[in-house]
């Protein structure tokens, strides 16, 4: 896989097909979802409005993966 750019993350989130994996999330959120997880469904729209509202957000860390704010993420394919 391409290393990953701002770019290819709203791609990914935006092809269904694409699978994103959350590895860490870090709010308050997080007692009760288990991680890893598929990011799908309004997780993953949620992801498209931040991404919409301030890509700034969204740091590209190495190879396949992300992260949002405190929250990580790797791009599966």
């Amino acid at each position: 896989m391409k290393k990953v750019t701002r770019k290819i993350i709203i791609n990914a989130l935006n092809n269904n097909k694409i699978k994103i994996v959350c590895t860490h999330l870090d709010s308050g959120y997080c007692s009760q979802v288990k991680t890893p997880f598929t990011v799908t469904g309004e997780y993953r729209e949620h992801l498209i409005r931040m991404y919409n509202q301030n890509n700034k957000m969204f740091r590209v860390q190495s190879d396949n993966k992300f992260s949002c704010l405190y929250d990580d993420y790797i791009i599966e394919g």
